[in-house]
């Protein structure tokens, strides 16, 4: 064995370790209340297309109950009762139940 060669060693690389990224854009503190602020927003922004539903159906409501001249006799009678029919007085009342849902978040 004196003849044997010693064996070279090759240079193995060490399992190097990925970079990992030890920044955090934003604190677990701070996560929690962005969450939040993201939730009124939205809340709001339910709350706004609520009442602008609920105005809606009040406009469709005076339309149906209302006789009026010119501009509104044409809608009432060509554009609301031309389209729903009799059907036109369940209307206003399906958009204001659907707003009030909207308003309480219960259409969930």
């Amino acid at each position: 064995m004196a003849n044997a060669k010693p064996k070279q060693q090759t240079a193995k690389k060490s399992p190097q370790k990925k970079a990992v990224n030890n920044k955090k854009t934003t604190p677990q503190a701070k996560k929690p209340q962005v969450k939040k602020e993201v939730q009124e927003k939205q809340g709001v922004s339910s709350q706004m297309a609520a009442v602008i539903l609920f105005c809606v159906a009040l406009l469709l409501l005076a339309f149906c109950f209302i006789p009026g001249a010119s501009v509104w006799e044409f809608v009432r009678q060509h554009v609301l009762f031309g389209t729903f029919g009799i059907t036109a007085y369940l209307v206003p009342v399906l958009l204001g139940y659907v707003a009030i849902l909207s308003a309480r978040d219960q259409l969930k």
